[in-house]
């Protein structure tokens, strides 16, 4: 007997101090049809677990809370947004958010976080069927991590918002996220030092887009099957490193106005084009594999004083589409340019051309550069293009006078990309 009344009041016990540690620490269990009335007597520093079940309607946050879902949706009933958070270091994970309004100007979305929503944690989620899936709205510091977002399949793409879309913020990480369906995957506008990190971007406008942001990181990305990979617009001083672009339709990586940023170590494997410059300067693009496009690198209108070294150019079908009225040369070393500001970019190389899958000269002093520049729409590399048994003869006594006499008749030249000091070899590629 006294066993028994032993481990009743232990239980009772027991039981009294769970409700004490959860009145101290504010954690709240919240079932259907609960949540508004608990989201307003929420305090700073609650937890709301929102237990399995559906929540039907638009939520706000006011307070600075964790809300936890145990198998728990939100669903905006396909009106306005489901879930907005309008205070400071609000957490919201494992949640499941449905059904958002169709007003692009709204902005509709599933999760929006107003300027007063800083230092916010958006983790494990799943976003589905919402015009924008997650809008961060000048508010600094906010993590976003390991989320779900899946756009409105039915909805054409220029009725659709974007994946993640980032406004006027700083100091944000976006990592881990998987975006498909959507406008763009991420859209970044006036947006600063901030980390991009291993998410993956598909069927889409651009995978990631980039307005007039700077010093960002852009770091081991996947952007396939969208329209284009990556887009870099009016941005400066971005890093963009150790990212994939596959199969996408029209870019893998595109400059427009971009400078002062750092371009390496990036795949760009079987898309329309792998690289496109559009007045884009002063970037360094090195030991980037631009592999099996249809198009290596189109270089457009003033996308001039770029380092561009030990880059490979390998199985495209066309290496370079250039448009200029004079000739672009890479693989320069400092002493061999006037310009002020491109001897400065080359002291950041090692003197390195870049590997040409076609190029078609020799090496005889053996340093691992070839004896003559890659020219770009060369006579050889022209009837490589048009006759491709012809690279059977790549090495051969008439291929070397054909190369000589295009040196020597100028007016067989057009304006062209020319590598000074083409690659051999590549090691590790």
């Amino acid at each position: 007997m006294n066993s028994i009344f032993s481990i009743s009041f232990f239980c009772i016990g027991l039981f009294s101090f769970s409700l004490v540690w959860a009145a101290e620490n504010n954690v709240v269990h919240v079932k259907p049809g609960e949540l508004r009335a608990a989201l307003a007597k929420a305090k700073n520093g609650s937890t709301l677990i929102v237990e399995a079940g559906t929540y039907y309607g638009q939520f706000r946050v006011n307070h600075s809370v964790t809300i936890l879902g145990q198998d728990a949706i939100f669903d905006g009933n396909g009106r306005g947004t489901v879930l907005t958070l309008n205070a400071p270091e609000i957490t919201i994970r494992n949640l499941r958010l449905v059904n958002s309004g169709l007003d692009l100007e709204g902005p509709d979305s599933c999760i929006y976080a107003t300027s007063k929503a800083v230092s916010a944690t958006i983790s494990n989620n799943v976003l589905n069927e919402c015009t924008f899936g997650l809008w961060i709205d000048q508010s600094n510091g906010s993590r976003i991590t390991d989320n779900q977002i899946k756009g409105k399949l039915e909805v054409l793409s220029h009725e659709k918002g974007n994946g993640i879309h980032l406004f006027d913020s700083t100091d944000l990480l976006v990592q881990g996220n998987h975006v498909s369906y959507t406008r763009d995957g991420l859209y970044v506008s006036a947006t600063e030092q901030s980390l991009i990190d291993s998410n993956i971007f598909e069927y889409t406008r651009y995978g990631i887009h980039y307005m007039f942001s700077y010093s960002n990181r852009l770091t081991n990305n996947m952007s396939r099957h969208n329209r284009s990979g990556y887009a870099l617009m009016e941005s400066h001083h971005l890093h963009v490193v150790g990212n994939t672009a596959s199969d996408n339709l029209e870019h893998g990586l595109l400059f427009r106005d971009a400078e002062d940023s750092v371009i390496e170590d990036n795949i760009l494997l079987n898309n329309g084009e792998g690289l496109f410059f559009f007045s884009s300067a002063d970037n360094v693009i090195r030991r980037n594999i631009v592999r099996g496009n249809a198009v290596g690198a189109k270089v457009w209108a003033g996308s001039h004083r770029n380092l561009a070294e030990s880059n490979l150019f390998v199985g495209n079908k066309r290496q370079i589409f250039y448009v200029s009225t004079r000739d672009l040369h890479w693989g320069l070393e400092p002493g061999e340019t006037d310009d002020e500001r491109m001897a400065t970019l080359l002291k950041l190389g090692d003197g390195r051309g870049n590997f040409w899958g076609d190029y078609l000269g020799w090496d005889q002093d053996a340093d691992g550069v070839g004896d003559r520049p890659y020219r770009v729409d060369s006579l050889a590399s022209n009837l490589a293009y048009r006759f491709p048994a012809v690279r059977f003869l790549m090495r051969s006594p008439v291929m070397e006078l054909l190369s000589h006499l295009q040196e020597r008749m100028p007016v067989l030249q057009v304006p062209t990309l020319i590598d000074r000091r083409p690659l051999m070899n590549l090691e590790g590629q």
